[in-house]
């Protein structure tokens, strides 16, 4: 029992005997994407151009694999395909309903098969899945039954597909209303290739899938810090007064935002030069304020430069200032944070207020792939955290404080709606976490049910609240020493006693099996150093047999089991680091700028720069081709530039599609490097643009630029006007890119 009033209880002590595998186990410690693996109900490969510009662009190297056509279930059963056989990296899903309908019950039968091979095949996987459904082809959407029958087949594949870990679904109303394309189905792309996408629906997939795939593999920003003026609202409220700021529709498109975000678990704060009785009264007076106070979890409004005040509410949040994000209109104040404090991720607003929505919409780094209950409440939970700070300064003593909180421990066995939570506590605790081990659910479920590791929850409770589920011990056992492969802790609840109790639930562990020792690996980051002083401290006052340094381990502290059995939390000599005492040691205050930051510093203007410029698929797929772009291969043939409307149409679309500098007239499409899947593409886009039809063979027997349009020629008696404008048009902007 601990002195300082606090109750525990530990429970679902296992039974004497329990093992398990004794090695420490690495896996997850470093995440990286060897390989993207595809497997979709229609011929796909066109989305890997946008696949590979987005993973260059995130800095991520992989390789891309596509499953041959429709072979779904097939990659999914086998377990040498692709599908099965990617162990790192992230399996994508590709389903279009129609692909699998012949009849009502054939398709149900279908989207049944379907969540039985996902469940089977992800028992046995521990990487991600993305389950994308794509949209139906127009012909289906005139038909009210079929568009009914898919809309409810689709909520109830949602609701299957969440109750299976680490599956992670995009359905086509989130894909459009994100990246809207018009013109998104080929009909002779279908017909030919079963290609039944456009290039920039294509583009669209793409982009949202790499998103995803970025959101799976950042850790999440936690705080956003708002400026008021020109931010909030329109106008300056000491000069306009409380209801003389304006709040149009763009700034309540923006407010609104904020809310849904600290609804999923951002923490929200304001940051401003001002007067705090005139930011407060716009708060409480103005009729179209949607931002509540209650909303926020604290506030610097004052007349000090922004950047201090960031690192002053980073020490009292005990969040890192990689973890911000800043808001602001003035690209002074920007520019004076993202001097000072050059971990956080400032933005900028546009000076056109109507571009706020969509600029806030394409900033990757607000996405949040999944929403757990403790993210719901986080604002509640830092709200009650400022009641037990008055509590502590209205202490006389710590011990008194703790006495009067009422802290309650609960240790438990995971339980399976648990599991989310889990993974979210090893891939966003940083400061007490002994090795940082990064693991997804799908990784931590495969370690337990195969019975390599054993899992204990953490529950913290006072007279404040719930602080929810914090802390997490993952470890195994042999017949002599119980290896702890995680110790985590949120530094919510640091420093009072509950890191102790979770190292005496160990010991007792260990004596029930009978086991002497306890081994614990500490692997050093540039912010765990606490869980160091902590080791130290208890490594003092237990015995422990050795202390070794390894040169690419760590530390392996071990101790004895009945020593930690017996250990005592006393609040006069706390050991671990108090988190305003790391805070003050931690490197943001610095402005010494290492390597990790300038990594940091890179990553935000990417992110920034999607947000302000890279936005549409449109706008996508020009830089996309822009970047493609090659020089003409070396050819036996002389090259002829084009020397007619028509044949400079049909070049220009020569050069888009093979995504080369200039084509001639008499160069052959297939030695240029064409091939059936790129000639399914041409003769789309030839089709589309001279209002032809146009056939695949056209393209065998008349393989050049000349020969198309002296077949051209031939055809135009059936066909009035053929329209080259437009293509032209497109190839000016091609040739110029975007940035």
């Amino acid at each position: 029992m601990l002195t300082t009033g606090l109750t525990n209880k530990a429970k679902d002590l296992p039974e004497v005997g329990q093992s398990s595998l004794g090695k420490m186990s690495q896996a997850g410690k470093d995440k990286i994407i060897e390989k993207l693996a595809i497997a979709a109900s229609f011929t796909s490969e066109p989305v890997k151009d946008s696949l590979d510009f987005w993973m260059q662009e995130i800095g991520i190297s992989c390789l891309i694999e596509f499953a041959p056509y429709n072979q779904i279930f097939q990659q999914l059963l086998n377990q040498k395909s692709i599908i099965s056989q990617n162990e790192q990296g992230v399996n994508i899903i590709l389903i279009r309903f129609e692909d699998w309908y012949q009849d009502e019950e054939t398709f149900k039968d279908s989207v049944e098969e379907f969540l039985l091979a996902m469940q089977g095949a992800t028992q046995a996987c521990k990487i991600p899945y993305l389950v994308c459904i794509c949209p139906s082809s127009p012909q289906v959407l005139v038909d009210s039954n079929r568009v009914q029958l898919y809309r409810d087949t689709q909520a109830e594949l949602i609701a299957e597909l969440n109750n299976i870990s680490n599956v992670y679904v995009v359905t086509s109303e989130e894909l459009n209303a994100t990246y809207p394309v018009v013109d998104y189905y080929d009909p002779y792309g279908e017909e030919e290739g079963k290609i039944p996408y456009t290039q920039s629906f294509f583009c669209a997939l793409g982009t949202m899938l790499a998103r995803k795939i970025y959101a799976l593999q950042s850790l999440p920003y936690k705080v956003i810090v708002l400026d008021c003026d020109n931010t909030l609202w329109s106008g300056v409220c000491g000069e306009d007064g409380a209801t003389g700021v304006k709040i149009s529709p763009p700034y309540e498109a923006l407010q609104q935002f904020i809310i849904n975000q600290q609804e999923s678990g951002k923490l929200i704060c304001l940051c401003s030069k001002n007067q705090e009785n005139d930011v407060f009264a716009v708060f409480e007076q103005h009729p179209d304020m949607l931002l509540n106070k209650h909303h926020l979890v604290n506030w610097r409004i004052n007349w000090q430069p922004k950047s201090e005040n960031l690192q002053s509410l980073a020490a009292e949040l005990n969040l890192g200032l990689d973890s911000f994000i800043f808001i602001d209109d003035n690209p002074v104040e920007c520019g004076e944070v993202k001097a000072n404090c050059p971990q956080v991720l400032t933005l900028q607003l546009p000076e056109e207020c109507q571009q706020i929505p969509r600029f806030l919409q394409h900033i990757w780094a607000f996405d949040q792939i999944q929403v757990t209950k403790e993210d719901k409440k986080r604002t509640e939970l830092y709200q009650q955290n400022v009641q037990r700070q008055r509590l502590h300064q209205d202490s006389l003593t710590f011990n008194d404080f703790l006495a009067r909180l009422g802290l309650e421990i609960e240790i438990n066995q995971m339980k399976l709606e648990d599991l989310s939570r889990v993974s979210q506590l090893t891939q966003r605790t940083n400061q007490f976490n002994f090795t940082t081990i990064r693991r997804s659910e799908g990784e931590i479920q495969q370690l337990c049910d195969s019975g390599v590791l054993e899992c204990r929850v953490v529950s913290v409770k006072d007279r404040f609240g719930d602080y929810g589920k914090v802390g997490l011990l993952l470890f195994s056992s042999n017949d002599e020493v119980l290896n702890v492969d995680t110790f985590l802790l949120s530094c919510r609840v640091l420093g009072r006693g509950v890191e102790h109790r979770m190292l005496s639930y160990l010991g007792e562990i260990a004596q029930h099996r009978g086991l002497s020792k306890v081994n614990i690996l500490y692997q050093a980051t540039q912010k765990n150093k606490p869980a160091l002083l902590f080791l130290e401290g208890i490594s003092e006052k237990c015995k422990q047999d050795e202390y070794n340094e390894e040169k690419n381990a760590g530390w392996l502290f071990q101790f004895s089991s009945t020593a930690l059995t017996g250990l005592i939390f006393n609040p006069t000599q706390v050991e671990t680091a108090s988190p305003q005492d790391f805070q003050q040691n931690n490197s943001f205050q610095s402005k010494t700028i290492n390597s990790s930051e300038l990594q940091a510093d890179s990553e935000i203007v990417v992110l920034e720069r999607i947000g302000k410029q890279l936005y549409s698929p449109e706008i996508i797929l020009k830089e996309i081709l822009y970047r493609q772009k090659r020089q003409r291969p070396n050819l036996e043939i002389e090259f002829v530039a084009p020397r007619t409307s028509v044949e400079e149409a049909i070049a220009s679309l020569f050069v888009e599609i093979l995504k080369i500098d200039r084509v001639g007239i008499d160069d052959n499409f297939f030695e240029l490097g064409g091939n059936s899947l790129s000639a399914t593409q041409l003769i789309s886009r030839l089709r589309d643009a001279f209002k032809l039809e146009l056939s695949l063979n056209l393209l065998f027997e008349f393989p050049t630029v000349t020969g198309l349009a002296e077949s051209f020629e031939v055809l135009q008696t059936t066909t009035k006007n053929i329209d080259i404008t437009s293509i032209n048009d497109n190839e000016e902007e091609y040739e110029e890119g975007i940035l």
